[in-house]
Parts: C-alpha cells; structure tokens; sequence
C-alpha cells in the first residue's frame, strides 16, 4: 500500500479487489481538496463504490482502509501521506480525521458564497 500511515487490518481470508474498481475510484472520484468538493459527498460516493463491489458488510472496514487512499489526489493525497506511520488504526480514525481536516475548509468556502 502506497500510504502507510492507514494501519490495514489483518484478515484471515484474503480480500480480492477487482482491478477494474480501482480505475473507477482513481479516474471518476477522487477527492483533491478543491473549494466546491465536499468531503461529506466524497465519502458517500466512496461508500457507494465500495458497496457495488461485492463484499460482506463484516469486509467493509478492511476495504474502505485499503481504497481510501486510492480516492485522494492532491493536497488531500499529500495530507493523508504527511500523517505520522501507521497512525490511522481502525475506519473511524480515517474518516474522522480526514472529516476534521477538511470539513473546515469547505465550510469556509460555503459561507463565502
């Protein structure tokens, strides 16, 4: 995995991840921290991908660790690579720093408009 600071959780069984998803995610949405993305619709446009994929909801949060990384570009690519090793242990702690991190910034740009 390109980021190491996501934490990706052992898995007894192994998770196979259709090439062909990956270019849906890399090519049609990723999220690069641009004033009118939203990082709350970019993570509802991640879940919905990941949904179609196939998997059982026990895989979901071994998946969504091992694409996240995959749906950034960007400043929100460099943010997720300047996080210290390893730090982002479980789904919750990537999702809520890159809430916390973000959120702000397209709310500022909201009430600008």
């Amino acid at each position: 995995m390109s980021c190491t600071n996501i934490a990706i959780p052992t898995t007894v069984k192994a998770l196979e991840i259709n090439p062909d998803f990956l270019t849906v995610i890399i090519s049609a949405h990723q999220f690069t921290v641009m004033e009118h993305e939203d990082p709350y619709s970019h993570l509802d446009t991640f879940y919905e991908l990941v949904g179609t994929m196939g998997f059982q909801s026990s895989d979901f949060e071994n998946v969504y660790m091992r694409l996240f990384s995959f749906s950034l570009a960007g400043k929100a690519k460099e943010w997720l690579k300047s996080l210290p090793n390893q730090s982002l242990t479980s789904w919750k702690d990537v999702e809520e720093k890159n809430l916390q991190r973000f959120f702000y910034n397209f709310s500022l740009h909201q009430s600008k408009v």
